[in-house]
């Protein structure tokens, strides 16, 4: 007979986020005494940190090697363990996105992890039978039917989620695809395939791996750095984000009018606010709907950007398959497929999919929300495409406008 105790833990190893895990973590077999003060809380906490570095030797090169893979969007540098060290890795990763508080960062580290662990579900290792176990042990009311399996329409369902435990995972993924109505639902649960139960867990891991703050994190960071692995890491993490912010804006500036083709490709700077939020929302490693991944991919396909740009935008984001995004870039482009090349959407399209961002407080600009003048009267621009042109105008305008004040013409 299995041990069931020991099956158990064999769980909480693994993913260390169940119920069990953190108490893991945090035994202190120094003391036994429970802190009553801030001060004695600061001690426990150095404490605690500091005996898991020195019972782990590897664990500093392992965390530093799995945020830098998780940066550069390589998914190496994390194995899954059944044993306590998994724990510590985890938490120790929690604990340094908490003091950063950086929604790049979370994002990239989360999804590097959530992949990894999707990886290892997706393995020919992971039976049926052990991944509605895992889906149950994280919160999703799943049932498995082996021997009596559901059938539709000459297709086998082997789970069912019930439908108000799969409501709220699969509205996580933000898209329609997960919606209620394109699944298939009878009795009050939704019939799914292996993979989709894996891909439903995938984002429920990923948003285990974000922590949830209160309150400024600048005392966490004070505190973090007394222990002085923690601290050597947290310098490694600033030079990588540093030298990542340098890179992009190099990447950017060089941008500017790139010819390709003899056609002008326009820089991100003349990219339009709804172009620029869902370029934000990838490079943040955050899911993407299905209406903004086809507006990039129809706006990336009629200003001259070539496939392999179009595909990197997606790199960063939770789900990301290369050969599906590649095969949808292609298909967009008449390359795959009838052979259609398909236009941006306008502007109404845009506002009826809640994608016009012309407000955005970050990106959104006037040429948008408030018009320009065109043969002296309001116009409102009809296409993104439109936006490049208007804020070349707008450039020029302001160049010969700084031009006169400098020569003193200006009165």
């Amino acid at each position: 007979m299995r041990d069931e105790k020991k099956y158990e833990h064999k769980y909480i190893y693994k993913y260390p986020w169940l119920e069990g895990g953190r108490e893991i973590f945090e035994k202190d077999n120094e003391s036994a005494q429970i802190p009553t003060t801030q001060l004695e809380m600061k001690r426990k906490f150095v404490r605690l940190f500091s005996q898991k570095f020195e019972d782990y030797p590897q664990l500093y090169q392992k965390i530093i090697q799995a945020i830098y893979s998780a940066l550069d969007k390589r998914e190496e540098g994390m194995v899954i363990s059944e044993e306590e060290f998994n724990i510590v890795f985890f938490y120790v990763i929690k604990t340094i996105l908490a003091v950063y508080n950086n929604r790049f960062l979370d994002n990239h580290v989360a999804n590097f992890i959530s992949k990894i662990y999707y990886k290892d579900m997706s393995s020919h290792k992971r039976n049926y039978r052990e991944i509605y176990k895992i889906a149950n042990y994280m919160g999703l009311k799943c049932q498995y039917n082996e021997a009596n399996p559901k059938k539709i329409r000459n297709t086998i369902y082997h789970y069912s989620i019930n439908f108000d435990s799969y409501i709220p995972a699969a509205s996580l993924l933000k898209d329609n695809f997960w919606a209620v109505i394109n699944r298939f639902m009878e009795n009050g649960v939704v019939y799914l395939f292996k993979d989709d139960v894996i891909r439903l867990l995938q984002e429920k891991i990923r948003r285990e791996v974000i922590p949830q703050r209160l309150g400024n994190m600048d005392e966490l960071r004070e505190i973090v750095e007394k222990v002085s692995d923690m601290k050597e890491i947290l310098k490694k993490i600033d030079d990588k984000m540093q030298l990542i912010k340098i890179k992009l804006r190099e990447k950017r500036e060089k941008q500017g009018y790139t010819l390709l083709d003899d056609e002008v490709k326009p820089g991100y700077e003349e990219y339009p606010p709804c172009i620029k939020v869902i370029l934000d929302k990838a490079s943040n490693g955050e899911n993407l709907v299905h209406t903004e991944r086809l507006h990039i991919a129809f706006y990336f396909a009629n200003t001259n950007h070539s496939v392999e740009e179009t595909v990197d935008v997606f790199r960063t984001v939770p789900d990301f398959d290369e050969k599906i995004a590649r095969y949808n870039v292609e298909f967009s482009r008449g390359l795959k497929g009838k052979g259609k090349k398909y236009s941006v959407y306008n502007c109404n399209t845009l506002k009826s999919e809640h994608l016009c961002t012309a407000d955005d407080p970050k990106f959104g600009d006037p040429i948008c929300s408030k018009g320009v003048k065109k043969k002296g009267k309001k116009y409102f621009i009809k296409n993104p495409l439109e936006f490049s042109f208007w804020y070349r105008v707008r450039k020029s305008k302001e160049k010969r406008k700084s031009k006169r004040h400098n020569s003193g013409d200006e009165k």
